[in-house]
């Protein structure tokens, strides 16, 4: 009997020059690397560099550069590392763009680029080189005092010396003793950052907050030849010459075991993880489509379970052979996309979802590839249909009808509208004023602010006359201009919008538009400071809400309106300062609100993430029992006491990485909406946020 050894070297070489120190490595890839939109592939030979465009109308380039060592890959330009210590620049065409600029030596080349912003690289160097490119001027800076350096932008980066790692923000956070970082790579979110690091003898994946510096996520993994999908989270490590393991990051789970027929010297995932390109040992270079080897994956478990014969065995060992007679023939710079029915590596995959479902059509495509030419009638296959989810309205959720797009023009068209009402209700506010004399010179009268007290006791009136009536006019031709414009305040306009969306009453609609107004428009805020008379005040308050509001709703409606308990409140859409006290504390709209009236897209902040799905409940890896039972309980109508409920609260339980966050969007989107992830732990640390007022 014949053993065969094989040895598949560890990535622990040591640094040249450096005292027991791992080398750097990559988590993007160098010589065979995707750009950032995940739409071209950059594969460096040793006599061309190849240009792959994997569009429907994408075609190969192949530019004949010698020597090159590592590449990064942008929208307009690529950076070539050389063997002769030189950093050059090219466009997609092969044309130079600058002179080629001379790097440091380096023994491991690794050119970590940025993510985000103009092109930028870190060269890893010692010591480590930052390069971006500066208006077609190529800047250099040094990192100095670092053991590995890689960017988020052009000018910021996360730095690791030892076990401390200093954030872009200028956060140093402390990872566990004896732990050496070797790469990282800063996620599509801009949130979070994954780092291999070597700890106690062994490699681990380890996900660290941006904001906080908290350890978010730990993944164990055999081997330091991994790759990222940065906007899927998904890792994938080598573990043998043929075998690759991939990994979700946010679960901390394996999903899969990919075998090859062939060794594995290269590979490279896109950032979306929607393709997945191997380089063999022979130097031809294979695209696959990465989810549909995982759907393979799952369907060759199901077809496992039927007893197969040694021929049927003996044909797909033949199949095998014949495939890797073809791709010798191949030729080192061919690129092959793999389609649905051509040859597919033995891929082993543990089922992770419980009652998953697939397809008879692509059960049969599965079974073709892994005994070609078998009669497929003559085997049982154990295949469930899937069917629809019966799905009503959720009435828990409060069902929607999605918004209607808004046309930003005519939209700022309506603002204006709008905020030409708040300006000529403050002008008729004034005008009262004046006429009262509650706003009037201090020395009108023979006694200190006389004529002041007598008009807040009602005593004064007909001192400007003529003002108040002129006022009075231009609000009553204005209000009927906007009465006959059927667009007004319509659904396709931002107030009508969340009008609907929030369900506020006439009444909180001008309050908001009100409040709002100071801070989108400066002519009104000094109208406000105006009518208040006083420095000491803030821009707007309830009694000056009160005032504006005077001639239309009483103060007992407008005080309960802004009273905690009431809707703009609760909802979050107005804050109140709590530095004074009602009627004189300062009031401001919350600033997705004001977004939201200018008709551009809020900014949530970094601790809100807007979460969609376009997946079908059917389509989940879900047991039927628990769709079918949450499907159920949401679609229950409503009691009277239930009515009284501003909203519904949805607990969903389970483990990590088990499909809560889909089965919730699914869910949310059958009623209209989107789902917003809070993390707490990046929400700001202020006192304002612990009262009821400071929640929404």
């Amino acid at each position: 009997m014949r053993s065969e050894w094989t040895f598949w070297p560890m990535d622990l070489s040591w640094s040249a020059g450096s005292s027991m120190r791992l080398s750097p490595t990559t988590l993007l890839g160098n010589s065979l690397v995707f750009d950032r939109t995940g739409q071209t592939l950059i594969a460096v030979e040793p006599d061309a560099i190849s240009i792959v465009e994997l569009g429907a109308d994408g075609q190969t380039t192949r530019l004949p550069i010698r020597d090159a060592r590592v590449v990064a890959a942008f929208a307009d330009q690529l950076w070539i590392a050389t063997h002769d210590d030189q950093l050059a620049r090219i466009d997609h065409a092969g044309r130079a763009l600058r002179a080629a600029h001379s790097i440091p030596f380096s023994a491991r080349a690794v050119l970590q680029p940025a993510p985000y912003g103009p092109a930028a690289a870190v060269w890893l160097s010692n010591p480590a080189l930052a390069l971006i490119d500066d208006l077609g001027q190529l800047a250099a800076t040094e990192l100095v005092d670092v053991d590995i350096a890689f960017p988020l932008t052009g000018r910021r980066f996360i730095t690791a010396r030892g076990s401390e790692l200093t954030l872009p923000s200028g956060l140093v956070t402390t990872l566990p003793p004896k732990t050496t970082a070797l790469s990282g790579a800063v996620m599509a979110d801009g949130k979070s950052v994954t780092l291999l690091v070597a700890h106690a003898g062994a490699h681990q994946l380890i996900g660290v907050s941006l904001g906080t510096g908290q350890i978010t996520q730990r993944c164990p993994t055999p081997s330091s030849t991994v790759r990222i999908a940065t906007r899927r989270s998904f890792a994938i490590t080598q573990l043998e010459p043929r075998m690759l393991r991939v990994l979700d990051l946010h679960a901390g789970r394996e999903l899969g075991v990919i075998r090859f027929d062939h060794d594995v010297d290269d590979f490279a995932i896109d950032p979306s993880g929607c393709r997945l390109a191997v380089r063999s040992d022979t130097g031809a270079i294979e695209l696959h489509h990465f989810g549909e080897l995982l759907r393979r994956s799952v369907a060759s478990i199901q077809t496992a379970s039927v007893a197969e014969s040694v021929d049927e065995k003996a044909d797909g060992q033949t199949a095998v052979e014949d495939s890797c007679e073809r791709r010798s023939a191949c030729a080192p710079s061919e690129v092959r996309e793999t389609a649905s029915r051509a040859f597919a590596p033995d891929i082993v995959v543990t089922d992770i979802r419980t009652g998953w479902k697939i397809s008879t059509e692509a059960l049969e495509s599965a079974t073709r590839a892994g005994n070609k030419g078998g009669d497929l009638s003559a085997q049982p296959v154990p295949a469930e249909l899937c069917t629809p989810v019966v799905c009503p309205a959720l009435s828990a959720l409060a069902p929607r009808i999605s918004p209607i797009e808004i046309d930003i023009i005519e939209a700022r068209h309506q603002l204006g509208r709008e905020l030409r009402t708040v300006a000529l209700w403050t002008l008729g506010a004034i005008a009262a004023a004046w006429d009262s004399r509650k706003l009037g010179y201090g020395n009108e009268g023979k006694h200190p602010c006389e004529l002041e007290v007598g008009a807040i006791l009602g005593m004064n009136r007909g001192l400007a006359g003529g003002y108040l009536i002129a006022a009075h006019e231009q609000i009553a031709d204005h209000e009927h201009a906007i009465a006959i414009d059927l667009r007004w305040r319509s659904l396709d306009t931002p107030v009508g919008a969340m009008t609907h969306e929030l369900g506020l009453d006439p009444l909180a609609v001008d309050i908001v538009l009100m409040i709002a107004a100071g801070t989108l428009s400066g002519e009104i805020a000094r109208l406000y400071g105006i009518l208040a008379n006083d420095a000491g005040r803030a821009i707007v308050d309830e009694l000056l809400v009160q005032q504006v509001l005077a001639p239309r709703y009483d103060r007992h409606s407008v005080a309960a309106a802004l009273d905690p308990r009431g809707l703009l409140m609760r909802l979050g859409i107005v804050h109140v300062a709590p530095k004074r006290a009602r009627p004189f504390a300062r009031l401001t709209v919350d600033q997705v609100v004001l977004d939201r009236l200018r008709a551009v897209e809020p900014d949530l902040g970094p601790a809100t993430t807007v979460r969609t799905t376009d997946r079908d409940l059917a389509s989940l890896g879900i047991p039927r029992g628990v769709l079918e039972s949450a499907v159920a309980a949401l679609a229950r109508p409503l009691s009277s006491a239930d009515h009284s409920l501003s909203a519904a609260r949805v607990a969903v339980h389970g483990r990590v990485g088990s499909g809560r966050c889909t089965l919730s969007c699914a869910l949310a989107a059958r009623a209209g909406r989107d789902v917003a992830v809070i993390d707490a732990l990046t929400l700001p640390r202020t006192p304002d946020l612990c009262d009821g007022s400071g929640l929404s």
